[in-house]
């Protein structure tokens, strides 16, 4: 068995440690400090949308119990068979049951009730958020990384049984598909390409948009490896939302890139013609006409008072 075989890297034990009987999870901890790493990123970024540290950390109180609370009602709802028999059960977060459409869902809703309030555009809110969410999403992977779960297909064959490849599932003595860990390196190398495309976005909304394409692309293929999906009838629910999420956030980016660039096309040709009528304005040509004009002014004004001598002479 070498270093890299998945079994070698499997967290036995959830509890990072316990208070009395009360067993504090690792679930918990990485999900908590994804949480506040996303805050601070945002706090310090804050003047890039108008906003202030201030306004992060009233919104965090909103977005974080909304999210949360999203998560969970989402899962329930795909999975109420699991949860009608025993309600309270699903109060009970600390093993996980929380799924990232919904918290995006509820915290996106809470986003848009905050800007009302505080009369704040929610295009900024979001934009602001979006590089933040993306990173905490990769690094609280690993929590379903301590809980053993949203982990893919089984790999039968021994050369894929190293780790990251694959993870071990202890309770099921098997090697499965480490779709966790492949969605947790591309949302945090995803994290560097917003925090990027955030400086090059021409409008409000860009930045969203853009997260919902490259993580709504890549949940759309992590998605069909895994064996824990949430279903509606036959069909994956996250593997369908992330496709209708692509091609929405798609077509709203590309109208905006058209749209800028037909404005731009316009201000060019513009600007084209207001130098054109500046560079015939001051031509040589243009210059010389404008002087025999100016020449010509002073003759018929001397003709001018000619005539009443003239009339005066017939008078005469």
């Amino acid at each position: 068995m070498s270093f890299f075989d998945a079994s070698n890297f499997v967290v036995h034990d959830n509890a990072a440690f316990r208070i009395g009987s009360f067993a504090v999870n690792w679930y918990g901890i990485i999900i908590a400090c994804a949480t506040l790493l996303a805050v601070v990123i945002c706090m310090k970024r804050a003047h890039t949308v108008g906003l202030k540290e201030d306004n992060v950390v009233d919104l965090a109180l909103v977005l974080i119990p909304s999210a949360i609370v999203g998560a969970r009602l989402y899962y329930v709802a795909f999975e109420w068979d699991m949860f009608k028999g025993d309600l309270l059960s699903i109060l009970n977060i600390r093993t996980g049951g929380l799924a990232i459409y919904g918290a995006v869902i509820a915290g996106f809703i809470a986003a848009l009730i905050y800007a009302r309030i505080k009369k704040i555009n929610p295009l900024n809110i979001i934009d602001l958020v979006a590089p933040s969410l993306i990173l905490a999403q990769g690094i609280g992977r690993w929590a379903n990384f301590c809980n053993q779960e949203a982990f893919g297909i089984e790999f039968v064959n021994e050369a894929m049984h190293w780790f990251p490849l694959s993870v071990y599932i202890e309770r099921l003595d098997g090697y499965y598909a480490a779709t966790f860990f492949y969605e947790s390196i591309w949302c945090i190398a995803m994290f560097f390409v917003l925090l990027w495309y955030s400086k090059k976005a021409k409008h409000p909304g860009n930045v969203f948009a853009m997260y919902l394409v490259v993580y709504g692309f890549e949940r759309m293929f992590v998605e069909g490896l895994r064996t824990d999906s949430l279903y509606i009838g036959g069909i994956r629910v996250s593997q369908l939302l992330s496709l209708l999420l692509v091609l929405a956030a798609g077509a709203y980016l590309l109208f905006r890139h058209f749209k800028v660039n037909k404005i731009s096309k316009h201000e060019a040709e513009l600007d084209d013609s207001l130098k054109i009528i500046s560079e015939e304005e001051n031509s040589p040509e243009a210059q010389e006409e404008e002087l025999e004009s100016n020449d010509n002014k002073p003759c018929k004004e001397n003709e001018e008072e000619k005539e009443p001598e003239d009339n005066n002479e017939d008078k005469e």
